[in-house]
């Protein structure tokens, strides 16, 4: 109906999860695996990623909310040391766990380290998921003081 509703039941739905697909897809970008991981943590509300030295992707399926989630966490894919070669194949994997693609992209980076070649590889790695990545992704700002997962709540 066109009825307008009440301040509670708009509250109620803007905090379901009613609006999320069943499967949903998200990515994790960062330099920084500790909190790549736990910002990962924080979504799941859980420890499933580990935070002291992540390995180079990870994925995790689990229930949210009752909704089937992936969660694949990408935690070098922004460092200067990669090679080209390394990046392809690293996003290779990334986009074959988030098939037929990510539903987000959380791109996590640290305000006092970011560079003109971070930029420049950010735009690399976002090109290389699709044209559209961009509008798909969400930039999550931290500091040198978050490590865990509690520092996020």
């Amino acid at each position: 109906s066109d009825s307008p509703q009440s301040p509670s039941t708009l509250k109620r739905r803007s905090t379901s999860s009613c609006f999320l697909p069943p499967n949903f897809r998200i990515v994790l970008l960062g330099k920084d695996g500790s909190v790549n991981s736990g910002v990962g943590n924080f979504i799941l509300g859980r420890s499933a990623f580990e935070s002291e030295s992540p390995p180079d992707d990870h994925q995790c399926c689990e229930r949210v909310r009752g909704k089937h989630m992936t969660l694949i966490n990408c935690p070098h894919l922004l460092q200067h040391n990669l090679s080209s070669r390394h990046i392809t194949q690293t996003l290779r994997e990334c986009v074959s766990l988030s098939h037929p693609g990510p539903h987000v992209i959380i791109l996590i980076l640290q305000h006092h380290d970011f560079s003109a070649q971070d930029k420049h590889r950010v735009k690399h790695v976002l090109k290389e998921f699709s044209d559209q990545a961009v509008k798909h992704t969400i930039v999550l700002t931290t500091d040198e003081e978050t490590h865990n997962s509690a520092d996020y709540r």
